[in-house]
């Protein structure tokens, strides 16, 4: 195209963006097996149980839009995912923070509307897409030893691919304790790692669906995206226990039949 090579990546990215959702679950049904596509169907129709949190308000400009927008700018082009705020609640806004009678002082004025008159409207947010997640190990073969190295995932995006490392010792640790309350179950280990790697799948996929609402904002550029999903980040992202490990503590019950 115009002597250089086609974007397919870019294509790629804006195809899956608006893959109908039937042939995006038909993916997960057959991406990695029996056990997976099961772990990936629990984890699909829990999050379409809440998909409406996953979509942040968005704001585009607009020249005669009904809303004020929080980031000035000269141009019209791009969204926002910032506060819109009405005309008149601008107005009003205003005038208690010339007064000194804000509600919450002028910072809070300022994240609102900026000082801008700059108009928009509030648009669609980005459909929710769940990547397809794929557990690598050295011990499968899967991985490298120096591959991920003590990290806990990696996100490609041009593939809409999750990796997420079996060995991280996050996800060890918390197998291994779970089989130790376990001592008297025989062999609980598979399913104790079943349980663990869904929860933990979960939190790394809900957080891509949460950084996939940033997408086309004119705050977040491909350079912070690629950051927000770094493997870096994916690993920071697994390391708070408490949430994850009341889940595990209810499967495991509910599998075992013990109160945990």
């Amino acid at each position: 195209m115009n002597g250089s090579s086609l974007p397919w990546s870019t294509w790629a990215i804006e195809f899956r963006e608006s893959l109908p959702d039937q042939i995006h679950e038909y993916l997960l049904t057959i991406s990695d097996g029996p056990v997976e596509s099961d772990k990936s169907k629990a984890i699909l129709d829990r999050l379409t149980r809440i998909k409406d949190l996953f979509q942040v308000s968005k704001y585009r400009p607009r020249k005669k839009g009904n809303l004020f927008i929080s980031k000035s700018d000269s141009d019209y082009g791009g969204t926002y995912a910032g506060h819109g705020t009405s005309k008149s609640a601008t107005k009003t806004l205003h005038e208690n923070h010339n007064n000194g009678t804000g509600l919450f002082g002028g910072d809070v004025y300022d994240l609102f509307s900026s000082g801008t008159k700059l108009k928009g409207e509030e648009t669609n947010p980005n459909p929710l897409q769940l990547p397809v997640t794929k557990w690598v190990s050295v011990e499968d073969g899967t991985r490298e030893p120096d591959d991920m190295t003590d990290r806990a995932a990696r996100y490609l995006r041009e593939q809409h691919l999750l990796l997420i490392n079996g060995d991280f010792r996050v996800f060890t640790d918390m197998e291994q304790a779970w089989v130790e309350k376990l001592n008297e179950v025989p062999n609980p280990g598979p399913a104790v790692k079943d349980v663990v790697r869904e929860w933990f799948e979960q939190t790394l996929v809900e957080a891509i669906l949460g950084v996939q609402q940033l997408v086309g904002s004119k705050e977040w550029n491909s350079h912070d995206l690629g950051g927000a999903l770094s493997e870096e980040s994916l690993t920071a992202i697994v390391m708070p226990r408490y949430h994850v490990n009341i889940a595990v503590s209810r499967a495991i019950g509910t599998k075992f039949g013990k109160g945990f």
